[in-house]
C-alpha cells in the first residue's frame, strides 16, 4: 500500500459491484466536502471482469486486495491498524441470514483481535445478534463503533410510516446523496428535486449561540444562515450525553454544542460554526460570509466524530408523538368521548420490562386467528393490514421489529393501531413466537393475492396496507423476477373494486369500547387509491406497480413519484447508508 495515503477506510465481508459502486457513488459525493479518503476493499475471492473495470475506473479513489481479513498478514497489507474505520458488507440475498451474521461477527472479532483501536461498522440482518457484539473484546459504541441492522432499519422504517405517512422516503432522502438538477418552475417534481437534496449535516454551533435557547438558536439559523437547525447534542451529566431534537425553552445552548442541520450541503451547515452577532448580523451575500477576527467569537472545534454512546441516550425531551386523537374525536359524539376517555384513565398502561414497548401476555395463535366472516364481523378501520408472502422454508422477516414501532410506548392507547396480518400459516406460525406479546394483533390465514380476504380485512378502510416478502430474499437470475410476488400484488389489489353500500353508522374498532359514529366518508372505489407501502429490491422493478413510472422515465428510484409519495422502498438505499454512517456516524445514532 502506498505509505503517502493520509487516510483511508477499510471495505470488506461480501463485495459486489452493486454494493461498491452504491458505496463509492456515496462516500465520495461532492455535497460531503473534500474527501481525501483512500478506499481499499479486502475480499477473499479474486474479482470477475466487471469489479476490475470498476477499480480501474476508480484507481485513484479505490484500490482492490485479494485476502482475508481474518488473517493478520493480510490485515497489515491494508494498514487496517491505521485505517480510519473498517466497514463489513454483507450478502443480502444469503439462503442463511444467521451463517452471515455469525461470519461477520468472526470478521469483527479479527479485526478488534489485530487493530482494537480501529473504528469497526458491520451490517447484520436480525437485530438479536447485536448481542454479540457487545461481548467482542475492545467493542466500543463511544469509541465509533456501530452496527447496521438491515431487518430492523428497514422494517423500522416501515412501521414508522404507517404511523406518518411518507416517512420512509424523506428518511431516506436525508441520508443519501443526490446531485442537483438545475430546474425552474413550481411543479411538485421540481419543489422534491429541491427538498431531496438538502441532506443531514453535524456542526459545532459558534459562541454566539451561548445562552440561547433552542427556539432563538434555530430561528437565526433558519433567517440569518438559511440553515434547518432540529436538534443539538446535550451533555446533562459529566459523561451522560444526548440527542435532542426540538428540546424545550430551559435547554440552554452550552460552549461547544454540536448541532443537527438539513442543509443543501456541508460548506452552508459550517456558517453555523463561525457566525458572530456582531459582524454577520447585517450580511446580505451568504457566499462572502467567512470567519471573523472579533472577541466575539472564538473558534470553535472542526467538525468531528463526537464520542456519544448509544447506551447513555436519552429520548427526545421536545418531540411529540404523531397522533389523530384529534381525527378520532371529531367522530365521537360527546359523551361517549367522555365515557371512552374515563374508561382508558382506569385501564393500567401494560409495559413491558424495559419501558419502551406496549405489553400484553402472551396469546395462542388460534385466539387471535381470525376467519373472513369473524373479520367482517369486526368492521376493521385506520388499522394496518400487512400482507406478507412466504412459506415454510422462507427466512424469516424479524416481524417484531415492524411491531416494536407501532407499540411504542411514545404512543397511548388511542394511537395503538390494530395490526392484521394476512400471511400463510406455516409461515406465520414460526413468527409469532416474536410478536405475541403486542397487543391488539389478528391474523387472517390466506394469501395478499386473494381479493376475498382483502376485502374481509377492509382494505379500503386501511390506514396503511403494508407488502413484505420473504420470497425475494432469494437470489434469481432475472432481476424483474426479484420482487414477482409484490408487482402481481399490485396489479391485483388495482383491478379490486368496493361496494359503496357501506354502514358507517355502528362500526367497531378492535382494541376500543366505544363505537365509532359518523356521516358518509370518502372511501376508494377500486384498490388504486388504497394507502400502500412496498418494498422492491429490484429498483427498476417499481414502472410495473405505477403507471406514472414507466421504463423510459426511470433513471433513479428516489425520482419516482412512487417513491416521492412514500409507496416504495429498497434496502439499497440501506447499502448507501454505510457511507453515511463512515462519514457522520452521529447522525446515523441520533435517527435510531
Amino acid at each position: 500500500m502506498d505509505t503517502d495515503v493520509v487516510s483511508h477506510v477499510v471495505v470488506c465481508g461480501h463485495i459486489t459491484l452493486a454494493n461498491a459502486s452504491a458505496f463509492m457513488q456515496e462516500f465520495l459525493h461532492k455535497d460531503r466536502g473534500d474527501v481525501h479518503v483512500k478506499v481499499l476493499f479486502l475480499g477473499n475471492f479474486h474479482p470477475n471482469q466487471e469489479l476490475v473495470a470498476f477499480f480501474s475506473l476508480h484507481f485513484l479513489q479505490a484500490s482492490f486486495y485479494e485476502g482475508s481479513v481474518l488473517k493478520r498478514r493480510d490485515q497489515e497489507r491494508v494498514m487496517m491498524s491505521k485505517a480510519s474505520a473498517c466497514l463489513i458488507l454483507c450478502d443480502r440475498f444469503t439462503d442463511d441470514q444467521n451463517n452471515e451474521d455469525v461470519a461477520n461477527l468472526m470478521r469483527v472479532i479479527s479485526i478488534k483481535r489485530y487493530c482494537p483501536d480501529t473504528r469497526v461498522i458491520v451490517q447484520m440482518f436480525k437485530h438479536s445478534s447485536k448481542a454479540y457484539l457487545q461481548n467482542v473484546p475492545n467493542w466500543d459504541w463511544s469509541r465509533g463503533d456501530a452496527v447496521i441492522c438491515l431487518a430492523e432499519l428497514k422494517l423500522g422504517f416501515m412501521a414508522q410510516s404507517c404511523q406518518v405517512p411518507g416517512l420512509s422516503t424523506l428518511l431516506a432522502n436525508l441520508f443519501t446523496m443526490q446531485s442537483k438538477v438545475e430546474n425552474e418552475g413550481d411543479s411538485w417534481q421540481n419543489l422534491y428535486r429541491e427538498g431531496s437534496f438538502n441532506k443531514m449535516y453535524t456542526e459545532y454551533l459558534s459562541s454566539s449561540f451561548n445562552s440561547l435557547s433552542f427556539t432563538q438558536a434555530s430561528k437565526v439559523c433558519f433567517l440569518k444562515l438559511k440553515l434547518l437547525l432540529i436538534g443539538i447534542e446535550y451533555q446533562s451529566g459529566d459523561d451522560d450525553l444526548s440527542v435532542l431534537v426540538n428540546p424545550p425553552s430551559t435547554i440552554k445552548i452550552k460552549n461547544r454544542t454540536l448541532g443537527f442541520f438539513i442543509a443543501s450541503d456541508a460548506a452552508h451547515a459550517k456558517r453555523a460554526s463561525f457566525y458572530c452577532f456582531s459582524c454577520h448580523s447585517d450580511i446580505k451575500d451568504l457566499t462572502k460570509m467567512r470567519p471573523c477576527t472579533c472577541n466575539h467569537c472564538k473558534d470553535v472545534p472542526s467538525r468531528n466524530f463526537s464520542t456519544i454512546s448509544l447506551s447513555c441516550r436519552r429520548p427526545s425531551f421536545g418531540v411529540l408523538p404523531c397522533s389523530q386523537s384529534d381525527q378520532q374525536c371529531d367522530l365521537l359524539t360527546e359523551n361517549q368521548l367522555r365515557g371512552s376517555l374515563g374508561r382508558i384513565e382506569k385501564e393500567e398502561v401494560k409495559l413491558d420490562s424495559t419501558g419502551l414497548f406496549h405489553w400484553c401476555t402472551p396469546v395462542p395463535l388460534q385466539d387471535i386467528t381470525l376467519t373472513r366472516q369473524a373479520a367482517r364481523s369486526l368492521a376493521l378501520r385506520d388499522h394496518v393490514l400487512v400482507g406478507v408472502f412466504g412459506d415454510e422454508r422462507s427466512s424469516l422477516l424479524g416481524l417484531s421489529d415492524f411491531m416494536m414501532p407501532l407499540r411504542a410506548s411514545s404512543l397511548t392507547s388511542l394511537e395503538l393501531k390494530t395490526v392484521v396480518f394476512l400471511a400463510d400459516p406455516l409461515y406465520f406460525s414460526r413468527e409469532w413466537p416474536s410478536i405475541q406479546y403486542f397487543p391488539n394483533v389478528f391474523f387472517l390465514p390466506g394469501s395478499p393475492l386473494c381479493g376475498a380476504d382483502l376485502k374481509a380485512l377492509s382494505v379500503e378502510r386501511c390506514v396503511m396496507c403494508v407488502v413484505l416478502n420473504a420470497f425475494s430474499c432469494v437470489r434469481v437470475h432475472e432481476p424483474a423476477m426479484q420482487d414477482k410476488e409484490t408487482i402481481l400484488f399490485c396489479v391485483n389489489l388495482y383491478s379490486v373494486r368496493f361496494s359503496q353500500e357501506l354502514n358507517l353508522k355502528h362500526t367497531r374498532s378492535p382494541g376500543h369500547d366505544f363505537a365509532w359514529t359518523s356521516g358518509p366518508l370518502c372511501l376508494p372505489r377500486t384498490g388504486a387509491t388504497v394507502p400502500l407501502l412496498v418494498e422492491l429490491e429490484n429498483t427498476s422493478n417499481v414502472q410495473y406497480i405505477s403507471k406514472m413510472d414507466g421504463a423510459e422515465m426511470f433513471s433513479s428510484l428516489a425520482l419516482t413519484q412512487a417513491f416521492a409519495e412514500g409507496s416504495v422502498f429498497s434496502m439499497d438505499f440501506l447499502d448507501s447508508l454505510m457511507a453515511a454512517v463512515s462519514s457522520s456516524c452521529l447522525v446515523f445514532q441520533s435517527s435510531l
